[in-house]
């Protein structure tokens, strides 16, 4: 059986004949003269996910999500100036991608900030929100905050009228 097959190359759009994308010994070595590739079979190639592309976590409430907050909170250096301490409240949203080390977390993690302020005996505390992005390498079992930072928002929302 001896069937031939062309196929477009994506970068010139110039058909060449499978011979050029499919070893010969592979072919051979399963009984044919060539091989016969359905039309669509090339364009599935284009949907197999690679990496890069930011997309939402599905589960924000998963416990390994809202581990890999805490430790990005816990990694944080000791706070200075006016800020006491942070403490973790919880991860109220995120995105992941894959990468070529394992898999970076974009976070935004709510924080209880305190700071010195004392006012009427207690400290000042507020809820802020900070954008953490961790890399977990699955290889050797670890994660890394690659930034942490608080989330800014953009010009014109959060501006409350006089």
């Amino acid at each position: 059986m001896h069937v031939e097959l062309l196929l477009r190359c994506r970068a010139n759009q110039e058909a060449k004949p499978l011979e050029s994308f499919v070893p010969t010994t592979l072919y051979r070595k399963l009984g044919m003269d060539s091989v016969a590739v359905a039309p669509a079979q090339n364009d599935a190639l284009q949907h197999v996910k690679k990496p890069g592309g930011w997309e939402p976590i599905k589960n924000i409430k998963d416990p390994y999500v809202q581990e890999m907050g805490r430790f990005a909170v816990m990694e944080q250096p000791k706070p200075v100036g006016l800020v006491a301490s942070m403490e973790f409240v919880g991860v109220v949203s995120g995105e992941i991608q894959l990468v070529a080390a394992g898999k970076e977390y974009r976070l935004v993690v709510e924080v209880k900030v305190t700071e010195k302020i004392i006012v009427h005996g207690c400290p000042v505390s507020s809820i802020r929100l900070y954008v953490a992005v961790v890399l977990d390498k699955p290889s050797d079992k670890s994660w890394k905050v690659l930034s942490f930072a608080p989330l800014e928002l953009p010009v014109g929302l959060g501006h409350v009228p006089a």
